[in-house]
């Protein structure tokens, strides 16, 4: 499992190099076309310009793949011990609780660490390796003005955007336990 968590990271590691590199390739081929003794370098950098995105959106299917395999291996692991841990309780508890809710209580949180498990290698390591990178290449190119600048504007859009997705989450519960409230009513009254 931990073979393809690091084959995870790395594909997603190689992605990001290609995705960085695909400007580069852009630039340097426009500014070699402007100079009659660098003209014959130009193809070269379309050409990687093109192998780059190739192997950018390679290495992005082979990470989804790996990615989804690991949630399955997960996913396998944990029933396999729930499982396991629920034939080893005691007799009392079976008869204390009904088999329905202890499935439903299994398959919600069966639910949970899926989604924390794709969250993490689907959005949240991808997008600090994005920043990471973006850093990087910002203070080799431009200095560290532009490192801070970007860094505290993209905390400043990342607070706001938890803030109102809060807002509107709670926005959203509040309106489903008015529509309960009101279907039961409606159905009260008839």
């Amino acid at each position: 499992m931990k073979e393809a968590i690091y084959k995870t990271y790395g594909l997603l590691g190689l992605s990001k190099v290609c995705f960085f590199s695909v400007p580069f390739c852009l630039k340097y081929g426009i500014n070699y076309l402007q100079n009659p003794l660098t003209m014959h370098l130009a193809p070269w950098c379309f050409l990687t310009y093109g192998v780059s995105t190739v192997f950018m959106t390679y290495f992005e299917g082979r990470k989804a793949k790996s990615s989804s395999q690991i949630s399955l291996e997960a996913w396998k692991d944990i029933s396999l011990e729930t499982y396991s841990h629920l034939l080893n309780l005691d007799v009392s508890f079976h008869y204390n609780t009904s088999q329905k809710s202890r499935l439903f209580s299994l398959y919600k949180a069966h639910q949970y660490i899926e989604k924390n498990i794709r969250q993490f290698l689907n959005y949240f390591l991808p997008l600090t390796l994005n920043l990471t990178i973006s850093c990087i290449y910002m203070y080799l190119y431009f200095g560290n003005e532009f490192v801070l600048t970007f860094l505290s504007s993209t905390i400043i859009y990342a607070a706001y955007t938890l803030k109102t997705n809060n807002v509107r989450k709670h926005s959203i519960i509040q309106q489903k336990e008015n529509d309960k409230l009101a279907d039961f009513i409606i159905s009260e009254s008839l």
